[in-house]
């Protein structure tokens, strides 16, 4: 390295310190400034390149666009867009440029569904296909190892080009929403090969501990949602790749178990501290066995038997208990994780065959009634002359009758049984206004005031 090169890099070094405080950077979120670094990226030409200077000038360029999005309409003038997909295209690309490609197109595409169209026109997909394959197979053979010096290595790159092919996706799947008639360019034929790393990452690669439901895999299953099943099974009969669905649903299955056990280990989602991480967490997994579940018989059938309540499920109230089951049913009721509820309760609907009967039998009247009723489905309340099913098992809480504790009656009860009692039921019919389906006075609550 020359001693001009030596002399701007550290020079690029000085300005990605410095750029981290806008208030001590001001003219580098600047036009002129952002022109200055494009020259030095490379991406002003048609000739990318692929050097230690190149790189430090798009880590400043990448700093600059998360602490001020209006540089991006500098960017957009300088080619940015162009130049870092021409870069992506480079043969021999190196970790750090594939990287912060990734993570600039990422930034200046969010919304955009006119740049959106411009990169799936210039085929991005193929770019992250050859990417995210790299990168795999580079961790299936166990030859990566994680720099301490460096934040960026092969693990992070693919969570970079998939964050950037979700939003990709999800960006041009509202743009179809508005183009109905438009039937040729759909997202999930565009960006189809990119299914292959995918379903490798998924289902090939060890999971994330203790939270398996973390980058890479977290950024898979968010791509993997926004396929229709339709793309998916299209190329899993094409490929054969990753064994059968039954293992692919005990794969998915088991990264949800272990998921919802680490995220609360408490047993009661009401208490959750971050409830809108652990929203945004567990979703997008339900969401995509929701689709597993829909689109083919089989899978659901599968599913029905590893999500919904068994037999040994109903010695006590269906939505009580450690199993996966009873906290997928305690989640419909949740109302602290909108979207989890929300995605849980389409799940178990599913693989109820969309039946209400048949969905109250399996999570309860109790647990299902709220769920039914923003679906505007009437469900009257199970009676003795329901079905025979029904003459076993209490229609409310999905417990069956022998198993059921009758508990001491109200004349048996001491003064302290009582109140403990009265504080139970309390807790209860708040949880229950919570869900919005009752908005009244706590009749507990009440009974207390006017007693006293």
């Amino acid at each position: 390295m020359t001693v001009d090169l030596i002399v701007t890099l550290r020079a690029l070094e000085a300005l990605k310190l410095l750029g981290r405080e806008r208030e001590s950077a001001g003219p580098l979120f600047t036009e002129r400034g952002m022109r200055v670094l494009c020259r030095h990226a490379g991406v002003l030409s048609k000739r990318a390149v692929d050097t230690l200077c190149s790189c430090e000038a798009l880590k400043c360029i990448a700093n600059c666009i998360h602490l001020c999005a209006d540089v991006k309409q500098y960017l957009e003038k300088n080619n940015i867009l162009e130049g870092c997909f021409d870069l992506l295209k480079l043969p021999q690309l190196s970790v750090d440029g594939q990287f912060l490609a990734c993570r600039i197109l990422f930034f200046v595409t969010v919304g955009r569904e006119d740049l959106v169209e411009k990169l799936i026109s210039l085929d991005i997909g193929q770019c992250i296909t050859k990417i995210c394959t790299g990168h795999v197979k580079t961790l299936q053979s166990g030859r990566s190892k994680l720099s301490s010096t460096s934040p960026i290595h092969p693990m992070s790159v693919l969570s970079e080009a998939l964050k950037l092919l979700f939003s990709l996706m999800l960006v041009d799947s509202r743009r179809e929403t508005k183009e109905t008639d438009d039937k040729e360019s759909s997202a999930g034929d565009t960006f189809e090969p990119c299914l292959g790393p995918i379903f490798d990452i998924l289902f090939t690669l060890p999971c994330p501990e203790p939270l398996p439901l973390a980058p890479p895999l977290s950024h898979a299953v968010h791509c993997l949602m926004q396929f229709s099943f339709e793309a998916v099974e299209s190329y899993w009969k094409e490929h054969q790749k990753n064994g059968s669905p039954a293992l692919v649903v005990e794969t998915l299955v088991d990264v949800l178990s272990r998921s919802v056990i680490y995220l609360i280990p408490n047993n009661e989602p009401d208490e959750v501290k971050d409830s809108s991480t652990v929203d945004a967490t567990l979703s997008p997994l339900l969401l995509v066995l929701r689709t597993l579940a829909k689109g083919d018989l089989r899978l659901r059938q599968s599913l029905s038997v590893l999500l919904l309540p068994q037999e040994s499920d109903r010695i006590q109230p269906v939505h009580q208990g450690t199993r996966l089951p009873a906290y997928l049913i305690r989640l419909m009721t949740c109302a602290l994780l909108p979207q989890t509820r929300d995605a849980v309760s389409e799940l178990l609907w599913i693989l109820c065959d969309e039946q209400a009967s048949e969905f109250t039998q399996q999570v309860g009247y109790g647990n299902a009634i709220g769920f039914l009723v923003n679906k505007g489905i009437p469900m009257a309340a199970p009676t003795d002359s329901n079905g025979p099913r029904d003459q076993n098992t209490n229609p409310i809480t999905g417990q069956r009758l022998e198993d059921e504790d009758q508990g001491p009656s109200l004349a048996d009860m001491t003064d302290e049984e009582k109140e403990r009692e009265a504080e139970r039921l309390f807790v209860l019919f708040e949880r229950l206004k919570k869900t919005g389906l009752v908005d009244v006075e706590n009749p507990i609550a009440k009974a207390m005031r006017e007693n006293y």
